[in-house]
Protein backbone atom coordinates (compact mmCIF):
# COMPACT_ATOMS: atom_id res chain seq x y z
CA UNK A 1 0.00 0.00 0.00
CA UNK A 2 1.45 3.12 -0.90
CA UNK A 3 2.03 6.93 1.45
CA UNK A 4 -1.42 8.26 0.64
CA UNK A 5 -3.50 4.96 0.61
CA UNK A 6 -1.84 3.95 4.09
CA UNK A 7 -2.73 7.38 5.51
CA UNK A 8 -6.31 7.64 4.09
CA UNK A 9 -7.00 3.79 5.45
CA UNK A 10 -5.60 4.60 8.96
CA UNK A 11 -7.02 7.94 9.12
CA UNK A 12 -10.48 6.50 7.97
CA UNK A 13 -11.28 3.77 10.68
CA UNK A 14 -10.33 6.48 12.95
CA UNK A 15 -13.03 8.88 12.01
CA UNK A 16 -15.75 6.57 11.00
CA UNK A 17 -15.31 4.90 14.83
CA UNK A 18 -15.37 8.62 15.69
CA UNK A 19 -17.60 9.74 13.89
CA UNK A 20 -20.29 6.72 15.21
CA UNK A 21 -18.99 6.82 18.98
CA UNK A 22 -20.13 10.48 18.45
CA UNK A 23 -23.52 10.44 17.44
CA UNK A 24 -24.35 7.64 19.58
CA UNK A 25 -22.98 9.70 22.90
CA UNK A 26 -24.27 12.48 21.56
CA UNK A 27 -27.38 10.57 21.89
CA UNK A 28 -26.97 9.32 25.35
CA UNK A 29 -25.45 12.31 26.24
CA UNK A 30 -28.46 14.62 25.53
CA UNK A 31 -30.69 11.77 26.95
CA UNK A 32 -28.94 12.01 29.98
CA UNK A 33 -28.51 15.60 30.50
CA UNK A 34 -32.41 16.35 30.03
CA UNK A 35 -33.27 13.22 32.18
CA UNK A 36 -30.82 14.74 35.28
CA UNK A 37 -31.66 18.49 34.24
CA UNK A 38 -28.71 21.30 34.54
CA UNK A 39 -28.38 20.42 38.30
CA UNK A 40 -27.78 16.92 37.79
CA UNK A 41 -25.87 17.10 34.84
CA UNK A 42 -24.17 20.02 35.97
CA UNK A 43 -22.89 17.43 38.93
CA UNK A 44 -21.92 14.98 37.06
CA UNK A 45 -19.73 17.12 34.71
CA UNK A 46 -18.29 18.83 37.31
CA UNK A 47 -16.78 15.66 38.95
CA UNK A 48 -15.65 14.39 35.25
CA UNK A 49 -13.68 17.81 34.84
CA UNK A 50 -12.13 16.82 38.48
CA UNK A 51 -10.66 13.72 37.56
CA UNK A 52 -9.88 15.30 33.96
CA UNK A 53 -6.97 17.06 35.52
CA UNK A 54 -5.33 13.89 36.77
CA UNK A 55 -6.47 11.66 34.18
CA UNK A 56 -2.59 12.97 32.59
CA UNK A 57 -0.46 11.15 35.38
CA UNK A 58 -2.09 7.59 34.13
CA UNK A 59 -1.57 8.67 30.92
CA UNK A 60 1.74 10.12 31.67
CA UNK A 61 2.16 12.13 28.04
CA UNK A 62 3.96 8.76 26.74
CA UNK A 63 1.48 8.42 23.91
CA UNK A 64 3.35 10.10 21.43
CA UNK A 65 7.00 8.82 22.64
CA UNK A 66 6.06 5.13 22.54
CA UNK A 67 4.53 5.41 19.47
CA UNK A 68 7.36 7.56 18.06
CA UNK A 69 9.66 5.26 19.40
CA UNK A 70 8.15 1.72 18.53
CA UNK A 71 8.31 3.05 14.98
CA UNK A 72 11.98 3.49 15.29
CA UNK A 73 13.35 0.68 17.24
CA UNK A 74 11.20 -1.97 16.37
CA UNK A 75 13.20 -4.51 17.48
CA UNK A 76 13.36 -3.24 21.38
CA UNK A 77 8.94 -3.54 21.25
CA UNK A 78 8.68 -5.40 24.40
CA UNK A 79 11.11 -3.34 26.41
CA UNK A 80 9.69 0.03 25.34
CA UNK A 81 5.76 -1.58 26.41
CA UNK A 82 6.90 -3.23 29.35
CA UNK A 83 8.22 0.04 31.07
CA UNK A 84 5.31 1.67 28.95
CA UNK A 85 3.52 -0.43 31.38
CA UNK A 86 5.28 0.12 34.65
CA UNK A 87 5.33 4.09 34.21
CA UNK A 88 1.67 4.05 33.48
CA UNK A 89 1.18 1.98 36.40
CA UNK A 90 2.80 4.24 38.75
CA UNK A 91 1.01 7.18 37.22
CA UNK A 92 -2.51 6.13 37.54
CA UNK A 93 -2.06 5.03 41.23
CA UNK A 94 -0.28 8.59 41.64
CA UNK A 95 -3.04 10.56 39.80
CA UNK A 96 -6.14 8.60 41.66
CA UNK A 97 -4.35 9.53 44.79
CA UNK A 98 -4.34 12.96 43.80
CA UNK A 99 -7.79 13.10 42.70
CA UNK A 100 -9.14 11.69 45.83
CA UNK A 101 -7.08 14.51 47.80
CA UNK A 102 -8.52 17.25 45.95
CA UNK A 103 -12.35 16.70 45.69
CA UNK A 104 -12.09 17.23 49.19
CA UNK A 105 -11.49 20.76 48.39
CA UNK A 106 -12.53 21.11 44.69
CA UNK A 107 -16.25 19.10 45.42
CA UNK A 108 -18.72 21.20 45.54
CA UNK A 109 -21.00 18.93 47.59
CA UNK A 110 -21.50 15.16 48.96
CA UNK A 111 -22.80 14.47 46.03
CA UNK A 112 -20.17 15.97 43.69
CA UNK A 113 -17.39 14.35 46.28
CA UNK A 114 -19.10 10.93 45.75
CA UNK A 115 -19.80 11.31 41.52
CA UNK A 116 -15.50 12.35 41.65
CA UNK A 117 -14.61 8.82 43.59
CA UNK A 118 -16.51 6.72 41.48
CA UNK A 119 -15.11 8.31 38.07
CA UNK A 120 -11.65 8.30 39.60
CA UNK A 121 -11.41 5.14 39.45
CA UNK A 122 -11.48 5.24 35.50
CA UNK A 123 -7.77 6.06 36.09
CA UNK A 124 -6.33 2.93 37.31
CA UNK A 125 -6.67 0.81 34.28
CA UNK A 126 -4.98 3.30 32.08
CA UNK A 127 -1.98 1.33 31.59
CA UNK A 128 -3.84 -1.18 29.33
CA UNK A 129 -3.18 1.71 26.65
CA UNK A 130 0.48 0.39 25.98
CA UNK A 131 -1.56 -2.19 23.81
CA UNK A 132 -3.30 0.40 21.84
CA UNK A 133 0.86 2.17 21.17
CA UNK A 134 1.58 -0.89 19.98
CA UNK A 135 -1.49 -0.92 17.26
CA UNK A 136 -1.15 2.46 16.14
CA UNK A 137 2.35 2.07 15.78
CA UNK A 138 1.88 -0.64 13.09
CA UNK A 139 -1.16 1.60 11.66
CA UNK A 140 -3.85 -1.18 12.45
CA UNK A 141 -6.56 1.63 14.11
CA UNK A 142 -8.81 -0.71 12.69
CA UNK A 143 -8.29 -2.62 16.21
CA UNK A 144 -8.32 0.67 18.36
CA UNK A 145 -11.77 1.68 16.72
CA UNK A 146 -13.39 -1.96 17.08
CA UNK A 147 -12.27 -1.75 20.96
CA UNK A 148 -13.83 1.80 21.88
CA UNK A 149 -16.90 1.43 19.65
CA UNK A 150 -17.28 -2.05 21.92
CA UNK A 151 -17.01 -0.17 25.27
CA UNK A 152 -18.97 2.64 24.25
CA UNK A 153 -22.04 0.66 23.20
CA UNK A 154 -22.34 -1.25 26.27
CA UNK A 155 -21.74 1.63 28.12
CA UNK A 156 -24.24 3.01 26.08
CA UNK A 157 -27.23 0.76 26.78
CA UNK A 158 -26.23 0.62 30.55
CA UNK A 159 -27.07 4.51 30.81
CA UNK A 160 -30.23 4.26 28.37
CA UNK A 161 -31.54 1.12 31.25
CA UNK A 162 -30.76 4.02 33.96
CA UNK A 163 -32.59 6.65 32.84
CA UNK A 164 -35.28 3.70 31.90
CA UNK A 165 -35.21 2.71 35.20
CA UNK A 166 -35.21 6.34 36.82
CA UNK A 167 -31.90 5.62 38.55
CA UNK A 168 -30.14 8.03 41.01
CA UNK A 169 -27.24 10.63 39.53
CA UNK A 170 -24.65 8.32 40.62
CA UNK A 171 -25.30 5.47 39.08
CA UNK A 172 -24.06 7.46 35.73
CA UNK A 173 -21.17 7.96 36.94
CA UNK A 174 -20.66 4.14 37.62
CA UNK A 175 -21.37 3.80 34.52
CA UNK A 176 -18.46 5.93 33.20
CA UNK A 177 -16.31 3.51 35.07
CA UNK A 178 -17.61 0.79 33.69
CA UNK A 179 -16.96 1.41 29.99
CA UNK A 180 -13.34 2.65 31.11
CA UNK A 181 -13.29 -0.89 32.53
CA UNK A 182 -14.55 -2.47 28.97
CA UNK A 183 -12.36 -0.84 26.83
CA UNK A 184 -9.08 -1.29 29.12
CA UNK A 185 -9.86 -5.35 29.07
CA UNK A 186 -10.78 -5.76 25.14
CA UNK A 187 -7.63 -3.79 24.67
CA UNK A 188 -5.48 -6.77 26.34
CA UNK A 189 -7.40 -8.86 24.96
CA UNK A 190 -7.49 -8.26 21.34
CA UNK A 191 -3.08 -7.63 22.15
CA UNK A 192 -2.87 -10.68 23.43
CA UNK A 193 -4.61 -12.05 20.37
CA UNK A 194 -2.21 -10.12 17.87
CA UNK A 195 0.56 -8.78 19.62
CA UNK A 196 3.68 -10.04 20.61
CA UNK A 197 2.46 -11.61 23.86
CA UNK A 198 1.70 -9.89 27.45
CA UNK A 199 3.93 -12.56 28.73
CA UNK A 200 6.99 -11.16 26.50
CA UNK A 201 6.70 -7.41 28.09
CA UNK A 202 9.86 -6.58 29.88
CA UNK A 203 10.87 -3.67 31.48
CA UNK A 204 14.62 -2.21 31.79
CA UNK A 205 16.22 0.43 33.20
CA UNK A 206 17.84 2.27 29.94
CA UNK A 207 13.91 2.78 28.69
CA UNK A 208 12.37 3.76 31.53
CA UNK A 209 14.89 6.38 32.42
CA UNK A 210 14.57 7.20 28.48
CA UNK A 211 11.03 7.16 28.17
CA UNK A 212 10.22 9.05 31.60
CA UNK A 213 12.71 11.62 30.67
CA UNK A 214 10.93 12.10 26.68
CA UNK A 215 7.60 12.29 28.78
CA UNK A 216 7.94 14.47 31.09
CA UNK A 217 7.57 17.48 29.60
CA UNK A 218 4.04 16.24 27.75
CA UNK A 219 2.83 14.89 31.34
CA UNK A 220 3.17 18.46 32.30
CA UNK A 221 1.95 19.86 29.18
CA UNK A 222 -1.33 17.61 29.30
CA UNK A 223 -2.14 18.20 33.29
CA UNK A 224 -1.42 22.17 31.67
CA UNK A 225 -3.98 21.34 28.94
CA UNK A 226 -6.15 19.47 31.42
CA UNK A 227 -6.65 21.92 33.35
CA UNK A 228 -7.19 25.35 30.98
CA UNK A 229 -9.89 22.81 29.27
CA UNK A 230 -11.70 21.83 32.53
CA UNK A 231 -11.08 24.99 34.50
CA UNK A 232 -13.65 26.95 33.01
CA UNK A 233 -16.57 24.48 34.45
CA UNK A 234 -14.29 24.62 37.66
CA UNK A 235 -14.62 28.31 38.19
CA UNK A 236 -17.99 28.26 36.79
CA UNK A 237 -19.06 25.86 39.85
CA UNK A 238 -16.83 27.70 42.56
CA UNK A 239 -18.47 31.04 41.06
CA UNK A 240 -22.04 30.14 40.35
CA UNK A 241 -22.94 27.02 41.18
CA UNK A 242 -23.70 23.25 39.46
CA UNK A 243 -26.49 24.35 37.34
CA UNK A 244 -24.46 26.93 35.52
CA UNK A 245 -21.78 23.96 35.10
CA UNK A 246 -24.66 21.94 33.53
CA UNK A 247 -25.54 24.93 30.92
CA UNK A 248 -21.87 25.45 30.17
CA UNK A 249 -21.22 21.42 30.12
CA UNK A 250 -23.88 20.85 27.47
CA UNK A 251 -22.17 23.70 24.80
CA UNK A 252 -19.02 22.61 25.54
CA UNK A 253 -20.19 18.89 24.89
CA UNK A 254 -21.66 19.65 21.47
CA UNK A 255 -18.27 22.53 20.90
CA UNK A 256 -16.07 19.23 21.70
CA UNK A 257 -17.22 17.02 19.08
CA UNK A 258 -15.05 17.88 16.36
CA UNK A 259 -11.82 17.84 18.57
CA UNK A 260 -12.23 14.51 17.82
CA UNK A 261 -10.60 15.50 13.67
CA UNK A 262 -7.43 16.41 14.34
CA UNK A 263 -6.94 13.93 17.07
CA UNK A 264 -7.63 11.26 14.64
CA UNK A 265 -5.43 12.64 11.77
CA UNK A 266 -2.73 13.04 13.48
CA UNK A 267 -2.83 9.37 14.80
CA UNK A 268 -3.27 8.40 11.61
CA UNK A 269 -0.26 10.44 9.97
CA UNK A 270 2.03 10.18 12.74
CA UNK A 271 3.98 7.39 11.99
CA UNK A 272 4.25 8.61 7.84
CA UNK A 273 5.74 11.96 9.32
CA UNK A 274 8.26 10.55 11.48
CA UNK A 275 9.44 8.11 8.71
CA UNK A 276 9.47 11.08 6.36
CA UNK A 277 11.30 13.32 8.76
CA UNK A 278 14.35 10.89 8.77
CA UNK A 279 14.41 10.61 4.93
CA UNK A 280 13.36 14.25 3.47
CA UNK A 281 13.05 17.23 5.26
CA UNK A 282 11.31 19.28 1.99
CA UNK A 283 8.58 16.01 1.66
CA UNK A 284 7.80 16.48 5.47
CA UNK A 285 6.88 19.75 5.16
CA UNK A 286 5.09 19.21 2.40
CA UNK A 287 3.09 16.71 4.11
CA UNK A 288 2.13 18.61 7.07
CA UNK A 289 1.28 21.57 4.57
CA UNK A 290 -1.81 19.47 3.52
CA UNK A 291 -2.68 18.34 7.04
CA UNK A 292 -2.73 21.57 8.32
CA UNK A 293 -4.90 22.19 4.76
CA UNK A 294 -7.37 20.54 5.53
CA UNK A 295 -7.90 21.33 9.10
CA UNK A 296 -8.31 24.74 8.88
CA UNK A 297 -11.14 23.88 6.29
CA UNK A 298 -12.60 21.11 8.61
CA UNK A 299 -12.66 23.87 11.18
CA UNK A 300 -13.96 26.49 9.81
CA UNK A 301 -16.90 24.54 8.09
CA UNK A 302 -17.58 23.45 11.80
CA UNK A 303 -17.87 27.11 13.01
CA UNK A 304 -19.91 29.16 10.59
CA UNK A 305 -23.04 27.13 10.50
CA UNK A 306 -22.70 25.90 14.49
CA UNK A 307 -22.45 30.20 15.27
CA UNK A 308 -25.52 30.73 12.92
CA UNK A 309 -27.40 28.11 13.89
CA UNK A 310 -26.64 27.98 17.69
CA UNK A 311 -29.98 28.59 19.24
CA UNK A 312 -31.54 25.85 17.11
CA UNK A 313 -29.14 23.48 18.02
CA UNK A 314 -29.35 23.70 21.69
CA UNK A 315 -33.47 24.29 21.67
CA UNK A 316 -33.23 20.70 19.96
CA UNK A 317 -31.06 18.85 21.75
CA UNK A 318 -31.02 19.15 24.88
CA UNK A 319 -34.08 21.71 25.17
CA UNK A 320 -35.37 24.63 27.11
CA UNK A 321 -34.09 23.99 30.17
CA UNK A 322 -30.45 24.92 28.30
CA UNK A 323 -31.58 28.07 26.22
CA UNK A 324 -28.55 29.90 27.89
CA UNK A 325 -26.18 27.04 26.44
CA UNK A 326 -26.83 28.66 22.72
CA UNK A 327 -24.54 32.07 23.66
CA UNK A 328 -21.48 29.77 25.06
CA UNK A 329 -21.46 27.26 22.05
CA UNK A 330 -22.03 30.46 19.59
CA UNK A 331 -18.37 31.58 21.43
CA UNK A 332 -16.87 28.01 22.74
CA UNK A 333 -16.88 26.17 18.90
CA UNK A 334 -14.74 28.81 17.34
CA UNK A 335 -12.04 27.15 19.62
CA UNK A 336 -11.84 24.53 17.42
CA UNK A 337 -9.15 26.09 14.64
CA UNK A 338 -7.05 26.42 17.51
CA UNK A 339 -7.28 22.88 18.89
CA UNK A 340 -6.94 21.97 15.37
CA UNK A 341 -3.64 23.61 15.34
CA UNK A 342 -2.40 22.90 18.69
CA UNK A 343 -3.05 19.44 18.28
CA UNK A 344 -0.89 19.27 15.29
CA UNK A 345 1.58 21.33 16.31
CA UNK A 346 2.15 19.44 19.70
CA UNK A 347 2.86 16.24 17.42
CA UNK A 348 5.14 18.09 15.22
CA UNK A 349 7.07 19.32 18.18
CA UNK A 350 7.42 15.79 19.56
CA UNK A 351 8.66 14.30 16.27
CA UNK A 352 11.17 17.02 16.27
CA UNK A 353 11.90 16.40 20.09
CA UNK A 354 11.21 19.61 21.50
CA UNK A 355 8.41 18.41 24.24
CA UNK A 356 9.75 21.48 26.57
CA UNK A 357 8.34 24.20 24.20
CA UNK A 358 4.72 22.09 24.42
CA UNK A 359 5.23 22.89 28.43
CA UNK A 360 6.11 26.40 27.99
CA UNK A 361 3.17 27.19 25.83
CA UNK A 362 0.05 25.25 27.75
CA UNK A 363 1.76 26.91 30.80
CA UNK A 364 1.34 30.06 30.09
CA UNK A 365 -2.14 29.08 27.97
CA UNK A 366 -3.53 28.37 31.71
CA UNK A 367 -2.84 31.44 33.29
CA UNK A 368 -3.97 33.09 30.13
CA UNK A 369 -7.47 31.30 30.80
CA UNK A 370 -7.54 31.97 34.32
CA UNK A 371 -6.49 35.39 34.60
CA UNK A 372 -9.65 35.89 31.32
CA UNK A 373 -11.95 33.86 33.65
CA UNK A 374 -11.65 35.45 36.75
CA UNK A 375 -12.36 38.85 34.93
CA UNK A 376 -15.36 37.57 32.15
CA UNK A 377 -17.39 34.88 34.52
CA UNK A 378 -18.30 37.79 36.89
CA UNK A 379 -19.09 40.37 33.68
CA UNK A 380 -20.55 37.84 31.16
CA UNK A 381 -21.08 34.44 33.48
CA UNK A 382 -20.97 31.15 31.26
CA UNK A 383 -20.73 33.23 27.90
CA UNK A 384 -17.44 34.96 29.59
CA UNK A 385 -15.74 31.21 30.44
CA UNK A 386 -16.13 30.31 26.90
CA UNK A 387 -14.45 33.83 25.68
CA UNK A 388 -11.73 32.64 28.24
CA UNK A 389 -11.03 29.44 27.29
CA UNK A 390 -11.27 31.10 23.59
CA UNK A 391 -8.08 33.54 24.22
CA UNK A 392 -5.97 30.65 25.49
CA UNK A 393 -6.94 28.66 22.61
CA UNK A 394 -5.53 31.13 20.26
CA UNK A 395 -2.46 32.06 22.39
CA UNK A 396 -1.64 28.18 22.21
CA UNK A 397 -2.68 26.99 18.93
CA UNK A 398 -0.70 30.06 16.43
CA UNK A 399 0.66 33.25 18.77
CA UNK A 400 2.85 30.77 20.96
CA UNK A 401 4.45 29.89 17.45
CA UNK A 402 5.75 33.32 17.13
CA UNK A 403 7.77 33.24 20.10
CA UNK A 404 9.87 29.56 19.64
CA UNK A 405 12.49 29.73 17.12
CA UNK A 406 11.41 25.88 16.60
CA UNK A 407 8.01 26.65 15.26
CA UNK A 408 8.65 29.73 13.18
CA UNK A 409 9.21 27.79 9.49
CA UNK A 410 5.47 25.63 10.95
CA UNK A 411 3.67 29.23 11.79
CA UNK A 412 4.08 29.94 7.57
CA UNK A 413 2.11 26.70 7.32
CA UNK A 414 -0.45 27.71 9.52
CA UNK A 415 -0.93 31.03 7.59
CA UNK A 416 -0.68 29.43 4.65
CA UNK A 417 -3.62 27.30 5.22
CA UNK A 418 -6.03 29.69 5.52
CA UNK A 419 -5.87 30.57 1.99
CA UNK A 420 -9.05 28.23 1.35
CA UNK A 421 -9.56 28.41 -2.52
CA UNK A 422 -5.85 27.15 -3.21
CA UNK A 423 -6.26 25.05 -0.53
CA UNK A 424 -8.79 23.07 -1.68
CA UNK A 425 -7.28 22.74 -5.29
CA UNK A 426 -4.28 21.53 -4.06
CA UNK A 427 -5.68 19.00 -1.57
CA UNK A 428 -7.90 17.54 -4.37
CA UNK A 429 -4.81 17.16 -6.80
CA UNK A 430 -3.47 15.11 -3.70
CA UNK A 431 -6.18 13.17 -3.13
CA UNK A 432 -6.47 12.33 -7.19
CA UNK A 433 -2.82 11.46 -7.20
Amino acid sequence: MNLKNRIVANASWLVAERIFRLMVNLFVSAWVARYLGPDGFGALSYGGAVVALFMVFAVCGLQNVVVRELVRHQDDTSRILGSAVVLHTLGAAFGFTLAIIAMGWLALDDTVRLVTAIIALSLLPRFTDVSMYWFEAGMQTNVIAGVRTAAMLIASLLKIGLILTQAELVSFAWAIFIEHLVAAALFLLMYHRHGPGLGQLAPSRYWLRTLAREAWPLLIAGLSVAAYMKVDQLMIGKMMGREAVGVYAAASTLSEICYFIPLAIMTATVPVLVELRQTSRRQYMARYQLVLDALSLLALAIALPVTVMATWIIWLIFGAAFAEASSVLAIHVWTALFVFWGVATNRYLVIEGAQVVVLRRTLVALVINVCANLVLIPLMGVSGAALGLLLSQAYAGLFSDHFDRQTHDFVRLKYGSLRFVRNVRRLRASLLS
